[in-house]
């Protein structure tokens, strides 16, 4: 869909002028320098990696959930041959032992470790693909939408981004996200089976800290909310039911009584029309709480929740959450 941009001053709109010559000489310089503007958490791992038949990827990323994230870039419009280098990289992170990738990456510390963690089992990594560029080509969608209908369980999202010029030379860059995967009610059972385990996996983690109370209410709330359980290696996340890409709440077991929660405001925002400010000032700072604060971030969680779908469907009814 075409993008436009207008200037707001008293009465007048004016349109912006669109400038793709521009973003095009600069976007890979400035998405390698910020993965935010990708994603929320995003951080890069390596640029022009190299695999087994010296073949280079782009981008190698890690995202805040843990996952690995592989970003092509391409100067233009994205289309199905990018989408098919795309491919090539996941079938060699699907295969490759985590010390030869690591060994690739020279990584070290809490990075190296996180990396290994979401590569230690080869018959289900968390990898996402990420097609990065000013435009889209028309049958670039419908080649991931076949993926998808055939089972294609990899998240797919593609990323563009158009800049525009204002009279006085200020430019502005704007960004879509384009989400692909799965629907929940097309998960084969033995895929279901596996996500169950993953979530048993990490609820165990959990009662090693004792802190399942946390991760329990999450599970029960997602259920309330028409929302979804995404697991990771050592995290579990709630995603909307329609886009499982985008994170709107994660925790993590980190310690002895101690869980790693957080929101995010920019996915509530964009999804379902919330304001950061008043996200941020509800649920306060990102990072580690003591189990009853946890609890409490969840169910303050649940309030919004139940707020943003009330706005959007007036005669939903509230959930039990919202009234603890």
């Amino acid at each position: 869909m075409p993008v436009a941009v207008w200037s707001v001053g008293g009465n007048a709109a004016r349109r912006l002028e669109q400038r793709q010559d521009w973003v095009e000489a600069q976007l890979e310089a400035w998405v390698k320098h910020d993965p935010t503007m990708i994603a929320p958490g995003l951080r890069w791992l390596g640029q022009q990696v190299i695999f087994p038949d010296r073949s280079r990827l782009d981008l190698l990323g890690l995202s805040q959930e843990g996952g690995i994230v592989l970003a092509e870039l391409k100067r233009g419009p994205v289309d199905v041959a990018t989408l098919s280098q795309a491919l090539h990289y996941v079938l060699w992170l699907g295969s490759m032992d985590p010390d030869d990738l690591l060994g690739r990456l020279r990584l070290s510390g809490d990075d190296a470790a996180t990396t290994r963690q979401a590569l230690q089992n080869e018959g289900a990594r968390e990898i996402s693909i990420v097609l990065i560029g000013t435009g889209r080509a028309p049958e670039l969608d419908q080649a991931v939408q076949f993926l998808v209908a055939s089972g294609f369980t990899v998240p797919v999202s593609i990323v563009t981004f158009t800049s525009f010029v204002d009279p006085s030379g200020a430019v502005f860059l704007t960004r879509e996200t384009e989400d692909h995967q799965v629907a929940a009610e097309d998960v084969t059972p033995r895929q279901q089976g596996t996500r169950r385990a993953k979530v048993e996996w990490v609820l165990e983690q959990a009662r090693e800290h004792g802190v399942q109370d946390a991760f329990q209410d999450a599970i029960a709330l997602a259920g309330d909310l028409g929302l979804r359980i995404k697991p990771w290696p050592n995290s579990i996340t709630v995603v909307p039911p329609f886009t499982h890409g985008r994170t709107l709440l994660y925790l993590s077991p980190t310690g002895p009584g101690q869980v790693e929660l957080w929101f995010s405001e920019e996915a509530l925002a964009e999804l379902y029309g919330a304001d950061e400010t008043d996200v941020r000032e509800a649920v306060g700072p990102n990072g580690n709480y003591a189990l009853i604060d946890a609890r409490q971030r969840v169910r303050t969680f649940a309030e919004i929740m139940n707020r943003l779908l009330a706005a959007k469907d007036p005669d939903r009814q509230t959930t039990a959450g919202d009234q603890h």
